[in-house]
C-alpha cells in the first residue's frame, strides 16, 4: 500500500485482513478469493476498493512464485505426458484469484502444460464437491475419453473424484491405502507406468 501512496498502521491493516477473511468466507463460501478479502479489508481501512486497486493488491498479496515449491520432477513428468498428447488440467481449491494462479503456474514453467484450469474461487464450489469435477470435464470436453484424476489427499481429491465417477491416482500418504484409489504411486515413474508411458529419462531429469 505504501507503494500506492497509502499508509495504514500495521495493527489496523492486520485486523482488517482478519475481518476480510472472516466476512468474505461467510459471504462467498467456496467462492471466496483474495479479491473478496481485500475489498473488505480496504473498506475497513477507509480506502475505496476500486476494482483495479483490489486486483493489484490481490496479486501482490499472493506473493512471489518459487520453483523450489514444485516437487522435483514435476515439470519433466508433465512434459512427458504432454509429449504423449495427454490432455492435462488442474482442479484447485484456492483463495488466490485465477490471475494469480495462472501467474504462479507460468512463473514455475507449468502453465503451458495445463490447458484446462478450474479454481474453486472462480466457480463457487470446491473439492470434494462433484460439481467442480463436472465443470472441469465440460471445459475440457472430456466426453467418453478416458480420464484420470491425480492428487494427494484421500478426502478432497480421492473422494471428490470418486463422487464424480472418475478413476483416481493418489500419491502414497496418510489415509490413501485405506481409501483404496485405482492407483497408489510413490514416484512419478510409477504414475507414468500406470498410464502406459516410459519412465523419465536421465536427460529430462537433469534438464
Amino acid at each position: 500500500l505504501l507503494g500506492l501512496g497509502v499508509e495504514v498502521p500495521f495493527e489496523r491493516l492486520s485486523a482488517a485482513l482478519v475481518a476480510g477473511e472472516d466476512e468474505g468466507r461467510t459471504r462467498a463460501g467456496d467462492g471466496f478469493t483474495d479479491l473478496t478479502r481485500l475489498a473488505i479489508a480496504l473498506r475497513h481501512c477507509g480506502i475505496a476498493p476500486r476494482p483495479e486497486l483490489v486486483a493489484y493488491v490481490a496479486d501482490a498479496f499472493a506473493g512471489p512464485r518459487y520453483l523450489s515449491w514444485v516437487a522435483p520432477g514435476t515439470r519433466e513428468m508433465l512434459a512427458s505426458l504432454h509429449d504423449a498428447r495427454v490432455d492435462l488440467g488442474v482442479i484447485a481449491n484456492t483463495h488466490w484469484t485465477s490471475f494469480s494462479m495462472d501467474r504462479a503456474f507460468a512463473g514455475v514453467g507449468l502453465l503451458g502444460f495445463l490447458r484446462t484450469r478450474v479454481y474453486s474461487g472462480d466457480v463457487g464450489v470446491a473439492k470434494p464437491d462433484a460439481r467442480i469435477f463436472r465443470i472441469a470435464a465440460e471445459r475440457a470436453s472430456v466426453g467418453a475419453r478416458r480420464v484420470l484424476f491425480v492428487g494427494n489427499d484421500a478426502t478432497t481429491d480421492g473422494q471428490g473424484a470418486r463422487n464424480a465417477g472418475w478413476p483416481v491416482a493418489l500419491r502414497d500418504g496418510p489415509g490413501v491405502a485405506t481409501f483404496g484409489p485405482d492407483c497408489v504411486y510413490r514416484t512419478w515413474d510409477e504414475l507414468l507406468a500406470y498410464v502406459g508411458l516410459p519412465p523419465l529419462d536421465r536427460a529430462r531429469r537433469s534438464g
